[in-house]
């Protein structure tokens, strides 16, 4: 179990083109590898009211929050380069 808690969080959403070139925005891409994707293959992270970071996997949770590929390497890295820390 991985247990990812920080007391501020930076977000970053860049919109982006779809790979299809239709001109569709969808605005969710990993903060890691910068890569657009499908909500199926990312993971939602927002912080809680006490500032704590949590994984929104309904994707329900108030606020903007990130997007983390659903890949562990990617995770790990997300907190090893401290992704989730504000600036």
């Amino acid at each position: 179990m991985l247990t990812v808690i920080q007391t501020t969080m930076s977000v970053e959403e860049t919109e982006t083109t779809d790979d299809a070139g239709d001109g569709e925005v969808n605005g969710r891409m990993c903060i890691v590898t910068r890569q657009s994707g499908e909500t199926d293959g990312l993971i939602r992270f927002v912080a809680d009211p006490t500032g704590r970071i949590v994984a929104d996997l309904k994707k329900q949770l108030p606020g903007r929050g990130c997007w983390v590929t659903a890949e562990r390497a990617v995770l790990e890295k997300a907190i090893a380069k401290k992704a989730f820390r504000g600036r």
